[in-house]
């Protein structure tokens, strides 16, 4: 992603968490942060992140937790990305180890496309914060089901219209079929 500062930010995917930074268009990058979801040295679980950027210049990561519990973990660099604490924060949000896309909606209104299970990938779900992911007061099922009875929707991706009224996106419904979605988005303004 690019932030408005004109930096370039793509989070590897790796057992260990961080940002690498582009200052420069892409030429270069620099690796910042190595964050564990775990204190167990041996742990090689998938644990693929996304980023957003708060209004006053934090950025935000949450981050699947394969085969640790269920559950979404988070970190948060407070300096525009080249600082990170060693450990993720474990959250209560549910997740069975599946990809997570974050999307900023300006100011601190941030919109999440996910799993909302702790074991299964379905439903795919909206939830949307207004207060830089600490509670997400808006939660929408977008998707049940797999057209395959079991199946699982899994890797959602795309982008926030310009007007912030719109959420086009992809997924993979259940490894053979990409499906594409638009979902409106609710009137953050009236959120608050």
């Amino acid at each position: 992603i690019q932030i408005p500062d004109g930096r370039y930010f793509n989070p590897p995917r790796q057992p260990r968490n961080g940002v690498m930074i582009s200052e420069d268009g892409g030429e270069t990058w620099q690796l910042h942060g190595d964050i564990r979801l775990t204190e167990d040295e041996n742990y090689h679980g998938w644990a693929e992140n996304n980023i957003v950027e708060l209004s006053d210049g934090t950025i935000r990561m949450i981050i699947r937790g394969d085969r640790l519990g269920g559950v979404l973990y988070t970190a948060e660099s407070p300096d525009g990305g080249y600082s990170w604490p060693k450990y993720a924060h474990k959250t209560t949000i549910p997740n069975p180890g599946s990809k997570v896309t974050l999307y900023s909606l300006g100011n601190d209104a941030v919109a999440m496309l996910h799993n909302p299970n702790s074991s299964h990938r379905s439903p795919l779900a909206l939830w949307i914060s207004i207060d830089g992911m600490e509670t997400w007061p808006y939660q929408r099922v977008l998707v049940e089901h797999s057209v395959d009875e079991g199946g699982n929707l899994n890797y959602p991706d795309g982008f926030v219209s310009q007007d912030k009224t719109m959420l086009h996106f992809a997924f993979d419904d259940n490894r053979h079929r990409a499906v594409y979605y638009g979902a409106r988005l609710p009137d953050i303004a009236r959120m608050g």
